[in-house]
């Protein structure tokens, strides 16, 4: 989300809840917030007019509901899109899904290898354990694998085959993945050429 777009809906909701956008409140907010697109603070500030009856200014926590829906909502939906992705694509491919809370998710219950190759009982327990873990990261800003290393990769890697690793597969939404995936890049070149200079 651009700031110029956040500064334009989050001014106008605080002339209506007749709030004074300080300095503090705002960039409070805008780091809370900016990992919503443009059109979700739209929609989310919309639903707020629409929905809200009280007459203090939402807190972020309502901003990022209102855009997301639910964090359990969204939980079972992304493993439900896990789910599909493991009967599709299995444990061979590497894949990059649309939601970086979903790569912190599997990486932390193992990696992408090991949730594919789990038994059907072992994965209802890892269900919940996803469940947990995902909540804890939606909505957040936390750095994430840009890609779920499948065998195919992981055993050409080993092996320096590095011609012969196939492409990733996209999850869900390419655009939204493709998008997440190139600002974490482009904020990796950012880091590393400013360790260069201090070299």
């Amino acid at each position: 989300m651009t700031r110029q777009v956040f500064l334009k809906y989050f001014t106008a909701l605080c002339e209506v809840f007749e709030k004074q956008p300080s300095d503090i409140l705002v960039e409070t907010y805008y780091q809370t917030l900016k990992g919503l697109s443009d059109e979700q603070i739209a929609a989310a500030v919309n639903e707020i007019l629409r929905t809200r009856r009280f007459p203090k200014l939402p807190m972020p926590a309502e901003f990022l509901e209102a855009a997301l829906g639910r964090k359990e909502d969204l939980a079972i939906f992304a493993l439900q899109k896990v789910r599909g992705a493991i009967q599709r694509h299995g444990a061979y491919d590497s894949v990059i899904f649309d939601d970086p809370a979903i790569h912190s998710t599997i990486e932390a219950l193992g990696g992408w290898i090991k949730i594919c190759s789990m038994q059907e009982e072992e994965f209802k327990w890892a269900e919940k354990d996803f469940m947990k873990i995902y909540q804890a990261f939606s909505g957040k800003s936390v750095k994430a694998p840009t890609k779920l290393i499948g065998i195919h990769e992981q055993h050409n890697s080993a092996r320096g085959f590095f011609d012969h690793i196939p492409k990733p597969v996209y999850i869900g939404d390419k655009k939204k993945a493709f998008a997440w995936v190139e600002g974490e890049a482009s904020e990796k070149v950012l880091v590393e050429s400013l360790l260069t200079m201090e070299n």
